[in-house]
């Protein structure tokens, strides 16, 4: 046996405890997730914690520790050792850049008028994009090294050794059009929020999730450190229970009848079944802290609904509600909301956000 041959048979069988890992990690994120974050969420600001901009803070930090170091990591390590202000001015110019050109693309967005269709589709794509960085953080596809363009570089070793007040904050914004998938993926949320003010304030939640990490690479200019085998696959576990969220959120949007959230809810789910009071059926259901509570209903074919929602906080894109099959769109305020349909077939009936990160169901019966 030559070499070659000795070689990929140790690939192939160093696969199978690469798989394992990946599937501990991946478990261990989402029960951390679960049970010891979730639960405290409600002890956050209404300003944040609408979950387009709590998811989008998480892929701000998950870029930080994965393939986006070595793009805009690496363009950053060029200030290593400048001093604290140079830093400061730095990630000043990359923030103010993101919150305006998120504002740019949601600008953008709410011109082209985007349907629940698009943002279905969008959701979807994005998922998978991240789900093919997860796999290959998590060592679940070939490793390749991913690069600084060249152009990049040389303009990096060029502002590394020029002064002037400008040159930092102008270093910050080129940051936002290094090739990143994560900061591509960021952009692509913006466009499809469809608002300038969301997709400013998605941009600039996204720009603060990055700055534990590289603020520190500007100041430490350590690059090596952050690739331990523990950190990626951490990073790998979280980002794959976001893309799958993604995928769910654009299936649900699209009016998929299967999706993974329908799918664990029809093995364990509760179902709250609406009460029939003068030939309506009355669903009450709360929107607050990125949730909707409660989000899976049982109702009765034939009998018109009255469906009761409480907006406790509609920020992000709790902002409105879809029900792809019913073909209904309807913008949420803070306060009372009223919804009317009347289900005509048994079946499942998905409802979701906007963009798909709020998802619940009703289930229709005889």
């Amino acid at each position: 046996m030559n070499t070659t041959q000795t070689c990929e048979a140790v690939s192939r069988q160093a696969f199978w405890p690469r798989f394992w890992q990946a599937l501990l990690a991946v478990a261990l994120v989402w029960f951390v997730w679960k049970w010891m974050i979730s639960p405290f969420l409600f002890l956050l600001p209404s300003a944040t914690v609408g979950p387009s901009y709590a998811a989008m803070f998480i892929l701000g930090l998950v870029a930080s520790v994965s393939t986006c170091l070595a793009s805009t990591g690496a363009f950053l390590v060029a200030f290593s050792g400048k001093d604290a202000m140079s830093v400061a001015l730095t990630h000043a110019g990359r923030l103010v850049t993101f919150v305006i050109g998120g504002a740019l693309l949601g600008g953008i967005g709410q011109g082209i008028a985007l349907s629940a269709g698009m943002y279905g589709f969008v959701g979807i794509v994005l998922g998978l994009v991240l789900a093919g960085v997860a796999l290959y953080l998590l060592d679940l596809l070939p490793r390749s090294l991913v690069s600084l363009p060249m152009a990049f570089g040389r303009f990096a070793h060029g502002v590394a050794g020029k002064h002037g007040k400008a040159i930092p904050p102008l270093v910050g914004a080129v940051t936002f059009l290094l090739p990143c998938g994560f900061t591509q993926a960021a952009q692509a949320m913006a466009l499809a929020s469809g608002s300038a003010q969301v997709g400013a304030t998605m941009m600039g939640v996204f720009a603060l999730g990055t700055f534990p990490v590289l603020v520190g690479l500007s100041l430490f200019g350590s690059i090596a450190s952050m690739k331990s085998r523990t950190l990626q696959l951490a990073t790998g576990g979280m980002l794959a229970l976001f893309a799958v969220a993604q995928i769910d959120g654009g299936l649900t949007v699209l009016g998929s009848p299967v999706t993974f959230d329908r799918t664990l809810a029809s093995v364990g789910g509760a179902f709250t079944v609406a009460p029939v009071q003068a030939e309506e059926q009355i669903v009450s259901m709360r929107v607050a802290y990125g949730a909707f509570s409660p989000n899976r209903f049982i109702i009765k074919r034939g009998v018109p609904v009255r469906w009761d929602i409480d907006g406790v906080d509609v920020s992000g894109c709790a902002n409105s509600i879809v029900v792809p099959t019913l073909g209904i769109t309807q913008s949420l305020v803070v306060g009372k909301n009223l919804i009317r349909f009347t289900p005509s077939r048994s079946g499942t009936i998905p409802f979701s956000c906007s963009m798909g990160m709020i998802r619940g169901s009703f289930q229709v019966v005889e």
